[in-house]
């Protein structure tokens, strides 16, 4: 009889782990995903551009003191 009780503890609490694991999904999948980048990055391309002036901004005044100090 334990046994039972057992099986079905452990086959309930996986059931509920899977909805619970898939419930956020079709949350999102109802209300729809917002971007969360500023729309002049609302494409991959567009990212990329971004984020490459962003390590240029930031490395050049890096790669100055290196060679200064070399």
């Amino acid at each position: 009889m334990m046994e039972l009780v057992r099986r079905h503890t452990r086959t309930l609490s996986q059931v509920l782990a899977a909805f619970l694991a898939t419930a956020p999904v079709f949350a999102c999948a109802a209300t729809g995903l917002e971007n969360p980048l500023s729309p002049q990055f609302s494409s991959i391309p567009a990212f990329i551009a971004g984020a490459l002036k962003v390590l240029v901004i930031v490395a050049l005044p890096i790669i100055t003191l290196f060679i200064v100090i070399a």
